[in-house]
């Protein structure tokens, strides 16, 4: 009877062992009491703009450091790895998605959907101005070049999920309430030349994938709150940076001119006065002294030079109104 006992505990051992107690099973994870799944979501464009979501089959195995779930579909495999992550002061877990691709595919969006399979939360904070108030009121979009960071709050606890800034966050798109866009077509909006309708309607926003073709995504989820970053990254304390484009189509040395400068014709009262670039200076420098600037053209290039009063900007914007520059041209 002891043997039997010895042997069927032995047997039993492995799989005591790589149980995690954070994994309720049936692809549903439970942290700080709160239940929640990690379904998988992969959108196609097929010709004619239309679009479809993908179907899989499911698998699971339970590890002594992690639990992997295996989504499968004759044109893409994807695995969502979580694991322990004790790299941090407090605990957090590591979601990852491997995926491989074995035929020719246009993604539209990829995501994770958190669904929470019984109690909601009562609301979620957005960026870190949000997190530091506890006031949904300053709730921000969490898109590329923003702390993408969020905090569902439930009435006894909370749940962090992060995707910028930590060691462990790689490759997301951006954060929404209900679920992580690994690849969202909104943020790779782009069209090209349709000859059947002669308009510029044929979409291009798709993540195009071939046989043998991988990608690889991880963000974390915290179970105490963990460091929130807020990352400085345009300088006096700006939130944001204008980029400003031309279209190669419509361009034209003249155009431009009179987009930075105020005027194409540098004897107009508009030059340098107007437009994209006006001086800026406590001692305005006389119209008649104001140096050209020029622009990039066949054989020549511009030189730019410092200089304490001036701001005349090339092609090429400066990157801070503190440091201004004087550009001269050499052919």
């Amino acid at each position: 009877m002891l043997r039997r006992f010895i042997i069927l505990l032995i047997i039993a051992l492995p799989a005591l062992m790589s149980a995690q107690p954070w994994y309720a099973g049936n692809g549903v994870y439970q942290l700080n009491g709160i239940r929640f799944r990690l379904d998988p979501q992969v959108t196609l464009r097929e010709a004619g703009n239309t679009h479809h979501d993908l179907s899989f089959s499911s698998s699971s195995q339970t590890y002594a450091d992690s639990v992997i779930i295996s989504y499968s579909h004759p044109s893409v495999d994807l695995r969502i790895r979580v694991s322990e992550n004790r790299h941090f002061h407090v605990p957090a877990k590591q979601v990852e998605l491997f995926a491989e691709y074995h035929d020719t595919l246009f993604i539209r969006d990829l995501a994770i959907k958190t669904n929470f399979t019984q109690q909601q939360p009562s609301y979620a904070l957005r960026g870190p101005d949000a997190i530091f108030s506890g006031d949904p009121a300053q709730n921000k979009n969490l898109y590329p070049f923003t702390d993408r960071a969020i905090q569902y709050v439930f009435p006894e606890t909370s749940l962090w999920l992060i995707g910028s800034n930590y060691e462990g966050c790689a490759n997301l798109d951006w954060i929404a309430e209900d679920r992580v866009h690994l690849y969202d077509n909104a943020l790779h909006f782009a069209r090209r030349y349709n000859m059947n309708t002669g308009n510029f309607d044929a979409l291009t926003d798709t993540m195009k994938r071939h046989a043998g073709d991988t990608n690889y995504y991880s963000f974390l989820i915290f179970e105490d709150e963990p460091v929130i970053l807020k990352i400085k990254r345009w300088p006096a304390d700006k939130d944001a940076a204008l980029v400003i484009t031309n279209d190669a189509d419509g361009e034209s040395p003249d155009r431009m001119r009179s987009v930075f400068f105020g005027s194409s014709d540098v004897t107009s009262p508009k030059y340098l006065r107007k437009g994209l670039s006006p001086i800026t200076s406590n001692s305005p420098t006389p119209f008649s002294e104001l140096p050209r600037p020029c622009l990039p053209r066949s054989g020549g290039n511009c030189k730019t030079m410092a200089s304490p009063s001036v701001i005349t900007p090339t092609a090429a914007m400066p990157t801070s109104p503190k440091t201004p520059i004087r550009t001269s041209c050499m052919t």
